[in-house]
């Protein structure tokens, strides 16, 4: 595989030939990606292999935030009392034929920039996301993402423990 590349989703991407297994997120991204852009309601970013628009997967970010009464007690008891402010990551999606390959991780840590950006800009607390079925639920887990109440598919990880992944990925050799 070619060198892989994130790209802000445009006109020039191949959505048509888009497939990763879910109707809904393929739907998503062929269909309402772009005016969802258009609307600032979100922005789709596409990894592709560099100098082809054949997309190999997608994250979709927003802002957006997460009232504080709907927040664990272990967390409520650290935080103000307002809504927690987040950059909430509503796709995530890699083409079948790229699946087990990185393309998933590679646009988490995407991802991941972004949040830390927006913390350093404007605020931002956390990465925040819905897990749609057990098997994300658990490759969400275990790359360090928390339930925000026990039982939920709604998961965060805190921009502070971004920056010490990204910190400590810097450092190694």
């Amino acid at each position: 595989m070619a060198r892989v590349v994130i790209d802000l989703l445009t006109k020039a991407h191949d959505r048509k030939t888009f497939d990763c297994g879910h109707p809904a997120q393929n739907e998503f991204l062929k269909q309402r990606a772009r005016k969802h852009a258009e609307l600032n309601f979100s922005k789709t970013w596409v990894a592709v292999e560099e100098g082809t628009s054949t997309i190999l997967g997608f994250v979709t970010m927003s802002m957006g935030n997460i009232a504080f009464d709907t927040l664990s007690d272990d967390l409520r008891i650290r935080l103000p009392r307002y809504p927690m402010p987040v950059l909430h990551v509503g796709q995530l999606a890699t083409a079948l034929y790229f699946q087990g390959r990185g393309i998933g991780s590679i646009l988490l840590r995407f991802a991941a920039e972004k949040a830390i950006d927006s913390s350093n800009l404007i605020g931002c607390f956390a990465i925040e996301l819905v897990a749609d079925n057990n098997d994300a639920l658990n490759w969400y887990l275990k790359r360090g993402f928390f339930q925000l109440a026990p039982g939920s598919m709604r998961l965060y990880q805190s921009v502070e423990t971004l920056k010490l992944a990204a910190d400590k990925s810097v450092r190694e050799p």
